[in-house]
């Protein structure tokens, strides 16, 4: 916070916890639809881009295969 005589500093602790959902698919499902949720931000690698050459999704990468056959589960 600036004023025109001083300036304070806080750190501010936004991270309540992480999750990583092929560790631990469940508590990650658990978490996005717990109703006490209010926030949720998700950090997607440029691995998880799976693109067709046309520009849509690759549905025959094995790994969208396998997520749409076990949606419980996924890579």
């Amino acid at each position: 916070v600036r004023s025109s005589d001083s300036e304070s500093l806080r750190v501010v602790g936004s991270i309540v916890s992480m999750l990583v959902a092929p560790e631990n698919p469940g508590a990650v499902l658990a978490a996005l639809t717990d109703p006490r949720t209010s926030i949720v931000t998700l950090t997607i690698t440029e691995k998880a881009y799976l693109r067709a050459a046309g520009g849509g999704l690759d549905t025959a990468h094995p790994d969208i295969v396998h997520d749409l056959a076990n949606p419980r589960t996924p890579r």
